[in-house]
């Protein structure tokens, strides 16, 4: 049975052979990395954006997933690969679960 973490679901090599799919070839992954590594090439070469970029493709389809949420604000430390809040606190435990810090700002903080 697939591991569910988050929304993703992880499968076992034998239950990826059991459903049929084909992993692929490493000719098709040394392909799909030099795609890559032309793609970001071709970013680095870009100047620098000049203004608001308006509305454009990214402004109309792309989404915060953490906004309005109790992680807006968190951002990944990418030397640890660890997410901190707003305030630099870890925002998940060694568990992978989610800190709740309590809230200090309601007047119910002891000193």
């Amino acid at each position: 049975m697939p591991e569910r973490i988050g929304r993703f679901r992880f499968y076992s090599d034998q239950e990826v052979e059991e459903m049929g799919w084909v992993p692929p070839t490493a000719e098709e992954l040394a392909e799909t990395d030099a795609m890559f590594e032309e793609f970001t090439r071709l970013g680095e070469t870009l100047p620098p954006r000049q203004g608001s970029p308006g509305l454009g493709l990214g402004d109309k389809w792309y989404i915060d997933d953490m906004v309005g949420t109790d992680l807006e604000g968190c951002t990944r430390d990418p030397v640890t690969d660890t997410w901190r809040d707003a305030h630099g606190r870890p925002a998940h435990d060694a568990n992978g679960q989610r800190i709740h810090y309590p809230d200090t700002t309601a007047g119910g903080a002891h000193e």
